[in-house]
């Protein structure tokens, strides 16, 4: 098989093909290999990827993220106007159309709105059911979590993220192909939607760091378990020398141990080094990211500390925050109009009188998955005032986007201290794990 491609606009490419045959064509032999069977020449990088640890076999859970199916119903900004909506629904004497009608929401494959009622009412008080929403990148709502108002649960592995306590990897299997480049990664401390890189294709695959015991099983072990694979925990040993504990960081300064939250943010300053989404950009559109452990304990407890930053920024828990790097301009009561950007000004009126100066272009630019973060965070809010709170958490996007870039720059520098692509990661076989089991047990699915 032979392979061979043309980019440019229509007119050049008549033109190439008017002065070229088959024989003067550079073509470039292709070798169909298992799994994939791609039709174009991959060169060394399917190789080397294949040679990593997929995030499904690091991780003894995974799940899609939610699916509500009814947005404006299931999830809301604000705790009592959700939890005052959902229990107004269970309590409703209507039914069918007219329940329908009354909340706006419609039936969909699968769900019947009256038996939805009967099962809202079977979890009362629904205010119990209320937990912390991780809807889109930096826009945290709440959602009523009850199998009669949620279209899409995936209830066994997703309960281990009530509450927003735990620390949540988000990924995805495929990407759509109209984004330039790999960026479908974040974190959440809980509930997440399935949604919340606004993909074209696929959904989003929560992958929880810890999984907690059931409530019934609290009085006789208080302790959780740490979802990674024994195998992959044993990698990371191996090349460093350290000794694991079940829980933290460790101490990665004196070369003593390492706990499960280091390898999550050396995996997630993975995730976001350019020269891993560049080198790996075609296997990466149709599979799992695959991991590499580091070669050295130094190059991880580096891309540990870059990762850790990262995580803090994405969860807005980091006190670089405060730091602002815009000022609002304009009205005291400004009201989302129509979103636009120039002269570094993020503006919120027709007019460019309104809004945030301050904003570069590349942070302006800046996507998680289909998500482009300073514009559609506001454009979600189009014809709404903004509050103090509402402008004071935009600037802290903001910053927290631009030390995201600066930092995704540092973690490449970082790498290649270490030895650059491969030599700061240890690259095998090519051998996939087998079907990991949790580092403590399995309890809990």
């Amino acid at each position: 098989m032979r392979y061979a491609d043309l980019a440019g606009t229509r007119e050049h490419k008549y033109a190439w093909l008017s002065s070229h045959a088959e024989s003067t064509t550079g073509w470039v032999p292709v070798h169909l290999t298992r799994p994939h069977l791609l039709f174009k020449p991959t060169g060394d990088s399917q190789a080397t990827f294949e040679s990593g640890v997929p995030l499904d076999a690091i991780f003894a859970q995974r799940s899609a993220g939610v699916i509500t199916a009814r947005d404006d119903f299931a999830t809301d900004e604000s705790k009592a106007e959700l939890v005052s909506r959902v229990e107004a629904f269970a309590a409703s004497r209507l039914s069918g159309a007219r329940l329908r009608a009354e909340f706006n929401i419609k039936d969909k494959k699968g769900w019947d709105v009256d038996a939805a009622q009967r099962q809202a009412r079977e979890e009362m008080p629904l205010r119990k059911r209320v937990h912390p929403y991780f809807y889109r990148p930096f826009d945290a709502r709440f959602i009523a979590y009850n199998r009669g108002i949620v279209w899409g649960m995936a209830y066994p592995t997703l309960k281990h993220t009530l509450g927003g306590q735990n620390l949540v990897l988000i990924g995805m299997q495929q990407y759509q192909y109209d984004v330039p480049e790999y960026c479908y990664a974040f974190v959440s401390r809980g509930l997440t939607d399935s949604r919340i890189f606004v993909s074209k294709t696929g959904v989003a695959t929560l992958f929880p760091l810890y999984l907690y015991p059931p409530e019934s099983e609290l009085t006789l072990h208080s302790g959780v378990d740490v979802n990674l694979s024994r195998a992959f925990i044993d990698r990371f040993l191996n090349s460093t020398d350290l000794t694991w504990i079940a829980e933290g960081v460790g101490d990665l300064l004196v070369g003593g141990s390492v706990g499960p939250e280091a390898i999550f943010c050396f995996i997630y300053a993975q995730l976001y080094a350019p020269g891993y989404r560049s080198r790996f950009a075609e296997p990466l559109r149709t599979s799992f990211p695959r991991i590499f452990v580091p070669s050295n304990l130094d190059a991880l407890r580096d891309l540990t500390h870059l990762g850790r930053e990262l995580v803090a920024l994405h969860l807005l828990e980091s006190p670089k925050l405060t730091k602002l790097i815009t000022e609002f301009i304009g009205s005291r009561n400004p009201e989302v109009e129509k979103v636009s950007w120039s002269k570094n000004t993020v503006w919120l009126d027709k007019a460019q009188t309104v809004g945030f100066k301050g904003v570069r272009e590349d942070v302006w630019n800046f996507n998680i998955g289909g998500y482009q973060v300073c514009e559609k965070w506001l454009k979600d809010r189009k014809g709404r005032t903004l509050s103090k709170d509402d402008i004071a958490h935009y600037q802290k996007i903001v910053v927290a986007l631009a030390e995201t870039i600066r930092l995704m720059k540092e973690i490449d520098e970082v790498i290649e201290q270490h030895g650059g692509w491969p030599g700061a990661f240890q690259t095998g076989s090519g051998k996939v794990l087998a079907k990991p089991r949790s580092l403590v047990s399995d309890r809990g699915g």
